[in-house]
């Protein structure tokens, strides 16, 4: 019978999956505080703010966090159900959605 190997702890998996968390977090906590200050504002203080650059910038966070590369399930997770919050809303695009789908073949391509 073999002797038992020691066990070695590997931290480095747990510290990407920290990382991938805390910046697939930090995109949606700047799309939601994008979103939460274009909601709060009139029509006409919206566009006297340069509306089009807000929502330019609020659209590009989103497909930023939609086509986020999530490798982890909790950051799978994460995204899928900010999406879903967004979808039930009538806050998402089709073209948010294809992104997300893609986001798992760009995995798929990175890994292979």
């Amino acid at each position: 019978m073999k002797p038992l190997q020691p066990f070695v702890f590997d931290p480095e998996p747990f510290q990407k999956q920290l990382i991938e968390l805390e910046t697939l977090l930090a995109l949606i906590s700047e799309h939601r505080a994008t979103l939460d200050a274009s909601e709060a504002i009139t029509a006409e203080e919206f566009e006297e703010a340069g509306g089009g650059e807000i929502g330019q910038k609020e659209v590009a966070l989103l497909m930023q966090v939609a086509s986020f590369p999530a490798s982890s399930a909790e950051a799978i997770l994460l995204k899928g159900r900010y999406l879903a919050a967004l979808h039930a809303n009538h806050a998402l695009g089709f073209e948010f959605a294809e992104a997300f789908v893609e986001s798992f073949a760009a995995l798929g391509r990175a890994s292979a």
